[in-house]
């Protein structure tokens, strides 16, 4: 009984000196219906997860210093095979105003939250960052070339990228560089603000390419609450300056929150004016104790004429 008791008390000690949160989800996901052609119905998957939301985080910080590690699993449903993958990141804070980032790096302009996407940013699964954060100024450099690759090598240079923000009462204003290499960068520039219109959030960002195609790109961004109603919206216009024809992307949520459940619709088209595939998801989502659910009706029509196909997808996670 003084074995368990020591036992515990030292899990505890530990747990209070490292402050490591432990988090790890189950998720399952299926169709209860799909028509492409051929009706099919009641098909179940295991979940794939994604780099926005691993299957298990572990994590411990205190006010100088962190880590944290991301598993991730990418399983063919019933093959028994697949792809198992981690994020890793350290911080540490020589002083207050500086942070140094090892391992994983995640940083953008700019972030719509309707399914996260930005016109501009570094996502990487190895690199070293610096950043300096004072008095609502912003600097970030960081060099991103994977795990067991060198930055530079003769005269090869691998992914440099660079960030500044200023934050005023005013909003936040940003630019962005990345260098992927002597023929492919990205420099881009944007607002944002969640200040002028109670309620209301939204951003405005533009960036050039230089590639082997040269584009110029703008994404805008809005969000507005009141109450139980929240509607976003998100337009992303690509410009050709080599003569290929223009693409505009677009997204919208509403959402309305009642005591038992969430009532949602979701329009996305990649490429509305190219004729790509229109998507209208209206859905419900709600929770019972621990486990989350969700299930929608995805309307796929493809604005070149193709056919149209209807899905009711179904998800249920725990999170634990």
């Amino acid at each position: 009984m003084k074995k368990i008791v020591g036992i515990l008390a030292v899990a505890a000690m530990a747990t209070s000196m490292f402050a490591a949160d432990v988090s790890a989800k189950v998720k399952l996901t299926g169709n209860i219906f799909n028509y492409d052609g051929d009706v099919s119905a009641m098909k179940l998957n295991n979940h794939a997860s994604h780099n926005w939301e691993p299957d298990m985080s572990l994590s411990t910080s205190t006010d100088v210093a962190g880590a944290k590690i991301d598993f991730k699993t990418m399983n063919e449903w019933g093959s028994g095979e697949g792809e198992t993958s981690t994020n890793w990141n350290i911080w540490f804070k020589p002083m207050d105003m500086l942070k140094v980032n090892i391992g994983s790096v995640d940083v953008a302009l700019n972030k719509e939250t309707i399914d996260w996407s930005s016109i501009t940013s570094v996502a990487s699964e190895g690199g070293y960052g610096v950043e300096v954060n004072t008095n609502g100024i912003f600097f970030g450099a960081y060099l991103d070339m994977g795990w067991g690759n060198y930055w530079f090598v003769k005269d090869t240079v691998a992914k440099t990228s660079a960030k500044f923000a200023y934050s005023a009462d005013f909003g936040t204003i940003s630019a962005m560089f990345v260098m992927k290499d002597k023929d492919n960068l990205e420099v881009g520039a944007g607002f944002a603000n969640s200040s002028f219109v109670d309620g209301l959030s939204f951003f405005v960002d533009a960036k050039f390419v230089k590639a082997a195609s040269n584009q110029v790109a703008i994404d805008a961004f809005a969000a507005f609450s009141k109450d139980a109603l929240t509607v976003k919206g998100y337009v992303n216009p690509t410009i050709d300056l080599d003569g290929a024809d223009p693409a505009l992307k677009i997204k919208a949520r509403v959402d309305y929150r009642l005591d038992a459940c969430n009532i949602f619709a979701i329009v996305l088209d990649d490429d509305i004016l190219g004729k790509g595939d229109l998507k209208i998801k209206p859905g419900v989502s709600g929770s019972v104790g621990i486990c989350g659910w969700e299930t929608r009706v995805e309307v796929t029509a493809p604005l070149n004429g193709g056919d149209v196909s209807v899905a009711v997808p179904v998800e249920f996670t725990v999170n634990f």
